[in-house]
């Protein structure tokens, strides 16, 4: 009787924040089981780096729970517990049909159990989705936005391509940790306000230190990325240039 409880305590426990447009609605594992379909994943999973069979919702079921998607609303945040909040193209989401798995067992890494629950963002066929696309667990809060409106305050209007291709790399691999003008993640330092990390770095060792953060830090949390390419860390360092300009204090 006390274990059927604690079960039915848990997956209430486990609460996830639903907002589209503004709108916000909260629901509980429970909750969501009861209203939304199951579906099984299997892959070799990232972050247990083993083949796995997650159970899940569909994310854009989930998306669905607080009413029709919005044709304006094209981009997908996501936030949890840690800080981390990586974001995503809504149309890239569901073209790789996400899935926001749960239940999930602790996951080792550098040598500690970490608990991932309460739900975790999966693909259904991991095989074929980019390395920079978002897998975030502890996941507590997914929300649908308008880029112009995510982005507002870290996308300078006056930028040329060079820049713009710039803050295109540093969405993919940058964003989801750091923050810029206080959007973006909490993980890693704020990098724009109020000062520029190009005020205090130089850009060759700045450089150096995205393509290998372990060769300056011991047990650097920033992890090496196989994707980012020199191309990719010069036009960050652009757009880096180019927020000099454009700082303000962020959100507290």
């Amino acid at each position: 009787m006390l274990l059927f409880l604690f079960f039915i305590s848990q997956l209430h426990a486990q609460q996830l924040d639903i907002v589209v447009g503004g709108k916000s609605q909260n629901y509980s594992l429970s909750e969501l089981r009861q209203k939304l379909p199951l579906i099984h994943v299997t892959n070799v999973d990232p972050v247990y780096k083993v083949k796995k069979t997650f159970l899940g919702f569909p994310l854009k079921r989930i998306i669905e729970l607080v009413g029709p998607i919005p044709a304006d609303l094209d981009e997908l945040s996501f936030s949890a517990k840690d800080g981390y909040s990586p974001s995503i193209s809504l149309r890239d989401a569901l073209t790789q049909n996400g899935v926001i798995a749960f239940n999930l067992e602790p996951a080792l890494q550098n040598g500690k159990k970490v608990d991932l629950n309460p739900f975790y963002l999966v693909w259904e066929h991991e095989e074929k989705v980019p390395e920079h696309f978002p897998r975030p667990y502890q996941l507590v809060k997914i929300e649908l936005m308008k880029f112009s409106e995510k982005f507002k305050e870290i996308f300078p209007l006056d930028a040329n391509d060079s820049v713009k291709n710039g803050f295109k790399s540093f969405r993919d691999f940058c964003f989801r940790c750091h923050a810029i003008n206080g959007t973006g993640g909490t993980l890693g330092p704020e990098l724009n306000s109020p000062n520029n990390v190009l005020e205090y770095w130089n850009k060759t060792k700045l450089k150096s230190f995205i393509k290998d953060p372990s060769a300056f830090r011991a047990n650097s949390k920033m992890p090496v990325t196989t994707q980012i390419n020199d191309k990719d860390i010069d036009s960050i360092l652009e757009y880096f240039e180019a927020m000099k300009s454009h700082k303000n204090a962020g959100k507290k």
